[in-house]
């Protein structure tokens, strides 16, 4: 069965610092990123328009590699619960994996200042709020494996 690594954590987490490194030694596997999909449709990342077609895109093409039987990992916030099971309900024919990360406020804000798509410090308190950390949900439940960031060679 192939694997799905679905990451989640707010902005600035390390998230896709840590993905960036993992397909670099597997590169056989298909990276996922919504950001990816923002700058192709839109032209910038930053353009947050025409999300309904941005997501269509992606869940189609997780939908293909899973036809072609392709491991893949999805870079996303995936902030809550619900957001976390929509990866299972959608593409159950994956062997399910949770990464989760979880920084400070303080130095998600620092992160994501230093990066050339900033986020306003509101919206970050906003993803702050309403993050559910997996390790107090319910996803131990439902997942393959669920891991803290750095235990990632378990997968």
């Amino acid at each position: 069965m192939n694997k799905m690594i679905c990451l989640c954590g707010i902005s600035g987490s390390g998230k896709t610092t840590w993905a960036k490194r993992f397909m670099s030694e597997h590169p056989d596997w298909l990276y996922f990123n919504p950001d990816e999909y923002y700058a192709k449709i839109n032209g910038n990342e930053c353009d947050r328009r025409n999300t309904f077609e941005i997501w269509h895109s992606l869940f189609r093409d997780v939908h293909t590699a899973a036809l072609n039987n392709k491991n893949v990992l999805i870079d996303s916030d995936n902030l809550t619960f619900h957001q976390r099971m929509q990866w299972i309900e959608w593409f159950p024919e994956f062997e399910h994996y949770l990464i989760y990360f979880y920084e400070n406020l303080k130095t998600c804000y620092e992160r994501v200042q230093a990066r050339e798509r900033k986020l306003p410090y509101d919206v970050l308190v906003k993803k702050f709020k309403i993050w559910e950390n997996p390790s107090y949900c319910k996803d131990y439940k439902y997942w393959t494996k669920v891991m803290k960031g750095e235990n990632k060679n378990d997968v």
